[in-house]
């Protein structure tokens, strides 16, 4: 059996990993800003498709819209053929008609 030995850093070489994983926190929440707000913009001008268009395990906003105008609004997630009631694992015993992107500040509301 082989036993592991510690590796000890200088407090010089400790200096230079924090400088970097600060660095690589600043690089890593400019990109999530700038792809929160891409997301945004998306879903904000992001038209109602076809639900055959719908992709799965994705949360997204689904209605029925039919001659009898648009109900049953709601966030959904698409699982094969099988639809589920946002992040959950309860089953839908219909399947919508339309998708679209859910805005992020929607999914709070969930």
């Amino acid at each position: 059996m082989s036993s592991i030995k510690p590796v000890r850093f200088s407090k010089a070489e400790l200096e230079q990993v924090s400088v970097a994983v600060k660095r690589m926190e600043e690089v890593f929440l400019k990109s999530a800003n700038a792809f929160y707000r891409l997301y945004q913009e998306i879903a904000e001008k992001m038209d109602w498709n076809p639900i055959e268009s719908a992709p799965d395990e994705m949360l997204i906003l689904t209605k029925i819209h039919d001659d009898n105008g648009v109900n049953n609004v709601q966030i959904m997630r698409k699982s094969k053929r099988l639809w589920f009631i946002g992040d959950s694992n309860i089953y839908c015993y219909y399947t919508p008609t339309h998708w679209k992107l859910v805005k992020i500040n929607e999914l709070h509301k969930m």
